[in-house]
């Protein structure tokens, strides 16, 4: 019909033409700023509105986030990030008509599930509500069995919405796997050279196996993906890690050609399992070329093998620490004395009467060190030297042995020394520093730090020295493999 509007689009206007709604260097200060603008010479408020400020379906986290208001003596403004773009759209707080004209022009994906979703069409609602629910159970870890309880179905009891059976999820989500690994497979297969890492834990008495895969694009951007997260069932032998390595290498169509290393701590099962069956391996030193013969025989082969870097850096605090240390008995036993004094309130912080002690002497818990998660100790000590002025009063509530001012001179020299390692430790286990080029700079500016370190007087110089020692002993092929080099060329020519 001539002049009818468009079911989804608001009669009123809140901008002139010339003003584009759309402006994603938005900000208020420019905006008040500006001739003309709404804000123009106006004092301004802003505030934050949750996702749920709205009961209008355009302003759906599934279309717009980050909303703010802004508002004047006489006038309110809406400023939303759209989902798909990112632009900041603005319009008069309560009217959407910018917010839905940018879908419609922008985003017509969006706009057509904006629609649907206004007329009430559930055969896309009900899509959507089961995507989210099926990533519920999967983000959340749930029985599938959950869809079939009564107390969840009613959560959905009036909106028209019909809940999947148990096992129309369980299939669908086995369909959904599938797709994934296809998708998976599609992406690597457009690559040429990967890297993979591989990772055993336990939780709750259950053993799992985790495999990652990563590559570079053809614009040298970093894409990574999770092969498997699995149940390892058993003794956690070098031969089942290699068979199981080799069986997802094999079905993900990864070879010892295109695999250019597997990365992995420094697990002796993980040792083995590469010395065993690996065509090669970054940190053997024996001449390999006898072995050709069994690298043949063998029922799998697996890749060229690195040990993980910042596991090694923690080794290097924890156990080459200890050995230096047992080296000077007198050090060795004053370490063991004052730690063992630190252990006594690290173990009340998990009885809940002693736990609420240090929490009112203290304002927060004590961090207690975790042997499988890095720079735990460092952490615990820093904790405790942050409260030394308290420690004593705390350790005297607990009924436990007062610290000297010598054993905090001793925690405050171990901190000194930790430092720049927890600082590389932190550093390297992110997920984005992860590249060859960045370990370099890394290890050196580290091992200038612990020679300035060797050089000052506090109770632990001297085994900064030997620390320093130890780190280009256990990085050898990084730090000193590049020097022999460069000499070896310099005296051919």
């Amino acid at each position: 019909m001539a002049g009818e509007q468009d079911l989804f689009e608001e009669s009123e206007t809140d901008f002139s033409a010339d003003d584009d709604i759309a402006d994603p260097t938005f900000t208020i200060e420019k905006a008040s700023k500006r001739k003309g603008s709404l804000l123009f010479e106006v004092a301004i408020k802003e505030r934050r509105l949750d996702s749920n400020w709205s009961s209008k379906i355009i302003f759906n986290a599934d279309f717009y986030t980050d909303f703010v208001k802004l508002s004047s003596d006489d006038k309110e403004t809406t400023i939303a990030k759209c989902v798909e773009c990112g632009r900041n759209i603005r319009g008069y707080a309560g009217v959407s008509s910018n917010f839905v004209t940018h879908l419609k022009l922008k985003h017509a994906d969006a706009y057509k599930k904006y629609k649907n979703m206004k007329l009430g069409n559930f055969g896309s609602l009900q899509e959507c509500v089961n995507g989210k629910i099926l990533h519920w159970l999967v983000d959340a870890a749930m029985p599938v069995s959950v869809v079939d309880r009564q107390s969840f179905v009613s959560i959905f009891e009036g909106t028209g919405l019909k809940i999947m059976s148990r096992q129309t999820a369980k299939k669908t989500l086995e369909d959904s796997y599938q797709n994934m690994l296809a998708k998976i497979k599609d992406e690597i297969s457009s690559a040429e050279y990967f890297c993979t890492t591989a990772d055993i834990w336990s939780g709750n008495n259950r053993g799992f196996f985790g495999y990652t895969c990563h590559w570079l694009t053809q614009d040298f951007q970093r894409q990574s993906v999770a092969l498997a997260c699995r149940r390892f069932k058993g003794a956690h032998t070098a031969d089942k890690v290699g068979q199981m390595i080799a069986e997802l290498n094999n079905f993900f169509d990864l070879d010892n050609k295109n695999i250019v290393m597997t990365i992995t701590d420094n697990g002796s099962n993980f040792i083995k399992a590469f010395k065993d069956h690996g065509v090669d391996n970054f940190h053997q030193e024996e001449d390999d070329s006898d072995d050709e013969l069994s690298f043949r025989e063998n029922e799998f082969l697996l890749p060229k093998h690195h040990r993980c870097s910042s596991h090694t850096l923690n080794l290097l605090a924890t156990t080459d620490f200890l050995k230096i240390l047992k080296a000077d008995l007198a050090v060795y036993e004053k370490h063991k004395m004052i730690f063992e004094k630190c252990n006594s309130p690290w173990k009340k912080c998990n009885w809940p009467k002693s736990s609420e002690v240090i929490v009112a002497y203290l304002g927060s818990n004590l961090v207690v060190p975790v042997v499988t998660r890095w720079n735990s100790l460092y952490d615990a000590v820093t904790k405790i030297i942050h409260h030394k002025s308290r420690l004593n009063i705390l350790c005297e509530q607990l009924s436990l042995a007062p610290f000297s001012l010598s054993d905090v001179q001793y925690l405050e020299s171990y901190m000194l020394l930790m430092t720049p390692i927890a600082q590389a430790l932190d550093f390297l286990q992110g997920e984005q520093n992860v590249k060859f080029g960045l370990l370099l700079p890394v290890l050196i500016t580290l091992s200038n730090k612990l020679q300035k370190l060797s050089k000052k007087e506090f109770h632990l110089s001297s085994v900064a020295a030997k620390i320093n020692l130890a780190l280009w002993s256990r990085f050898e092929i990084f730090l000193l493999y590049p020097l022999k080099q460069i000499l070896q060329s310099q005296l051919l020519y």
